[in-house]
């Protein structure tokens, strides 16, 4: 809002000039909008020096503005030469355009990372495995060993992770399909990822998801993203033994490149790293075993 205002003594309109304020003489008196200049410096991250912003975009140049009704397939084939199949859900498009974008800029979009956060807890295990297979494209391209990536997701963390209206929209939309219900009850508390990924193990429709994706968090780091720092180790171990011990019994044959010597490889390669987590507790004895 402006409102007229008297101008400054004429006297000193020379030393306004030429100080480079001249302009500024002509502007009236702004109504400052307190809440709207809180919320933007809410906003600001200094990590990534963007504004993070719920609609998704990260201003750090030009000014958005205008209507943010797009086509969703206009923008893929714009900016990723892609065009979602016809038919895609949203889960789907959103792995189209993950797929095809630059690793180092999935950072830059840590809504990615919450949307699917949000999306798992839906009762329908079929979305539920491709909500998981959508994050672990997600978090194959972030690096949990940064600090910086932990920093910029706990900055991003929608106040309310979870919006039981916008659940209850998708679980209609994609019950029209006949999709079974991974369990029933009321939403979640969210208590950080593990434990939405954990529930995957108990369906044979997501158990092998559920396992890529545990085998992915296998960090001792961002407890404060994957959850409790007490217990998330043991349950991760427990989540993930049978599946090591199936892997890592089986009798390979050495120099053969098949499904079965990359399921042994990535198994080692999840020993090795739940030891890593280990000796990082103190946890020597287990770290052995």
């Amino acid at each position: 809002m402006v409102m007229p205002t008297k101008k400054p003594n004429e006297t000193i309109l020379p030393y306004l000039q030429q100080a480079g304020f001249g302009e500024v003489i002509k502007l009236g008196n702004y109504k400052i909008d307190v809440g709207l200049i809180t919320a933007m410096v809410e906003r600001w991250r200094p990590e990534t020096h963007t504004f993070h912003l719920p609609i998704g975009l990260n201003v750090s140049g030009f000014p958005v503005s205008g209507s943010n009704f797009v086509n969703v397939k206009d923008v893929c084939q714009e900016y990723l030469g892609v065009i979602p199949p016809e038919g895609a859900t949203k889960v789907m498009t959103l792995q189209v355009m993950v797929e095809n974008m630059e690793p180092e800029k999935v950072i830059l979009y840590p809504q990615l990372f919450w949307g699917c956060v949000a999306m798992m807890h839906t009762d329908f295990v079929h979305v539920y495995r491709q909500v998981l297979e959508l994050f672990s494209q997600v978090i194959d391209r972030l690096s949990f060993h940064d600090r910086t990536t932990e920093n910029v997701l706990l900055s991003s963390m929608p106040r309310d992770e979870l919006d039981p209206n916008d659940l209850g929209e998708l679980q209609r939309t994609e019950s029209k399909s006949g999709y079974e219900p991974l369990q029933e009850g009321n939403l979640p508390v969210f208590e950080g990822v593990q434990p939405l990924v954990l529930k995957g193990l108990m369906s044979n429709v997501s158990h092998s998801v559920s396992i890529d994706v545990l085998s992915r968090i296998t960090v001792h780091s961002c407890d404060s993203i994957f959850g409790d720092a007490e217990t998330r180790l043991l349950m991760h171990i427990i989540g993930l033994l049978p599946w090591l011990c199936l892997q890592l019994s089986k009798d390979l044959v050495i120099g053969l490149v098949s499904p079965l010597q990359h399921q042994y490889q990535k198994a080692c390669s999840v020993a090795a790293n739940i030891t890593v987590w280990c000796r990082a507790k103190s946890l020597d004895e287990l770290a052995t075993v």
